[in-house]
């Protein structure tokens, strides 16, 4: 299992293997965290403004996300560069 690393430093563990894959990036299982997913992408597809808005995201979410997906976290690699939500 891939580990990534989140804004307040919790460690996710990435299933090995994609369940789904698109043009800019993999989805994958979050081990232990059931209704969790994780999107990484793929290299060359993760610009510095996609890290921001997304950190605003996580920082500002809305009242209720029952009825919308909405990241739950920032992942960085063991680098420490951003990698996905």
């Amino acid at each position: 299992m891939a580990k990534y690393i989140g804004l307040q430093q919790r460690v996710y563990s990435i299933a090995d293997v994609a369940f789904a894959a698109g043009g800019e990036a993999t989805l994958y299982y979050v081990d232990n965290r059931p209704g969790l997913v994780a999107k990484i992408y793929k290299a060359g597809k993760n610009p510095r403004e996609r890290e921001d808005k997304l950190k605003t995201m996580v920082i500002h979410p809305p009242a209720s996300t029952n009825e919308i997906a909405w990241p739950k976290d920032i992942l960085y690699n063991s680098s420490g560069t951003f990698a996905g939500f």
